[in-house]
């Protein structure tokens, strides 16, 4: 890297820091910081009882580890809220590293590349979410770590253990990542490279066995506590939530009524799964299956796609209205700004989906096979916006291809060979899941419905 590059590099990442610490000075402006919004508080009360001496109450409904980590830096700093936020600063800084050595060895041009890591760096909702006190900052750097390792150092032992235990503590802060796991498996063991398929299973058993060893300890907590061996898991209440739901918009569901609801069905979470299952089944039944699934796509991706996030909609005249500082402007210039970057994220990734290519030799294909899963998740749980998190980095790299073909257009001639059959043909794909994406996530917001 160059002298002028390197000091290009550095104002990128002095800018962008400089703007998540904005966001992070805005949450303490007013008459008191920003105001705990639904999981946030189950989080700090468990970090809270942590720091006071007491044994944490964990809910099976939601995974320990974040809990235990907020507990974990209110004894090392007193019970103050900040330092872990600065932590977890951190922890959005590592990301875009590992984000930006994934690019080096997967985008093909330097200008997909630098967009890419623009779009991740100053996305407010990103930005915004590691100053909140949900697990998605943490889960997003256990993640990308993960697959940093999967690109960058294929084929080496250490490496696989490595990715087993992030994997194993990613699944300690979002359980919705078991049913991916073995998709991931199944895409290294049959990727098309230089390790032999036997060095590749022996790889990708020392990795499922570190990520068992991984979450064996909170497995038999469970068993300790509750007399059952397995993890935490709100799976089910989640897709009967993910039924029920009925609005379009995340903020405005009916989930504390039906998370009381399901509490009352039975005094342990394996008699309210039972009960709460029938309710399913019932439910799918009399609908019918096909009137639940066009039900479900009918709401689900525009609850959690919108760009009316969880950042947008707790600034000043938000739905949630949750920071406290009285500055109208610069809360209508946040929205309007997170309004058109977050949009812009998502239309471009989406199309940018279309100039993919599609290979065994691609560790890009992991990307895609993680955004799919997710969007299979999306459609039978209960989901709202900041569910969209884990997979803002992979349509960031996405969107770079939209930005790299679009450049590619605007400088070659009408009848030169971008008009060829293979190239229109992937313009008219990109166009169509743009112009999607687009309704999908302003649609709500343009046409209020």
């Amino acid at each position: 890297m160059t002298g002028k590059k390197r000091i290009i590099a550095l104002s990128l990442a002095l800018a962008a820091l400089a703007f998540n610490l904005f966001l992070l000075w805005l949450y303490y402006q007013g008459p008191q910081p920003k105001r705990l919004i639904g999981d946030e508080n189950y989080y700090v009360r468990v970090g809270t009882a942590v720091f006071q001496g007491f044994p944490p109450n964990h809910d099976l409904l939601w995974p320990p580890l974040y809990g235990e980590l907020l507990g974990r830096f209110f004894l090392l700093f007193g019970n103050r809220l900040l330092f872990a936020q600065l932590f977890q600063v951190v922890l959005w800084g590592l990301t875009a590293f590992f984000f930006w050595r994934i690019l080096l060895r997967i985008s093909p041009s330097p200008l997909a590349r630098r967009a890419s890591l623009i779009l991740l760096l100053f996305c407010p909702e990103l930005a915004a979410f590691s100053h909140y006190f949900w697990p998605e900052t943490v889960h997003l750097f256990l993640v990308m770590g993960a697959l940093w390792l999967i690109i960058e150092f294929p084929g080496r032992l250490w490496s696989s253990a490595a990715v087993g235990a992030l994997f194993g503590l990613a699944l300690n802060t979002k359980h919705l990542l078991k049913l991916f796991l073995p998709v991931l498996l199944v895409a290294l063991l049959i990727s098309a490279d230089k390790i032999p398929f036997q060095r590749k299973l022996k790889l990708s058993t020392v990795g499922v066995l570190v990520l068992l060893l991984t979450v064996f300890p909170l497995a038999l907590n469970t068993w300790r506590h509750h007399g059952r061996f397995s993890l935490p898991d709100s799976s089910v209440f989640s897709v009967w939530a993910g039924l029920s739901d009925k609005g379009r918009h995340f903020y405005d569901d009916d989930t504390g009524r039906m998370m009381g609801e399901y509490l009352n069905t039975g005094p342990d979470i394996w008699t309210r799964n039972k009960i709460t299952k029938a309710r399913i089944l019932e439910k799918i039944r009399q609908d019918g299956p096909g009137n639940v699934l066009i039900n479900q796509v009918s709401k689900q991706y525009f609850r959690v796609f919108s760009v009316k996030t969880f950042f947008t909609t707790q600034l000043a005249g938000g739905e949630l209205h949750a920071y406290s500082f009285e500055a109208p402007a610069i809360a209508g210039i946040l929205r309007l700004w997170a309004y058109a970057f977050h949009g812009f994220l998502l239309i471009a990734g989406a199309a940018g989906l279309a100039y993919m290519t599609f290979s065994r030799k691609n560790p890009a294909v992991l990307f895609c096979l993680f955004i799919l899963y997710h969007l299979g998740v999306f459609l039978i749980n209960h989901v709202v916006a900041r569910h969209a998190l884990p997979i803002l980095p992979m349509l960031a790299y996405f969107a770079g291809l939209s930005v790299e073909r679009m450049f590619s257009r605007w400088k070659s001639s009408p009848h030169g060979r971008e008009f060829l059959s293979v190239g229109k043909f992937r313009d008219i794909l990109a166009a169509s899941l743009a112009a999607c994406m687009a309704f999908i996530s302003l649609g709500p917001l343009l046409l209020k419905f």
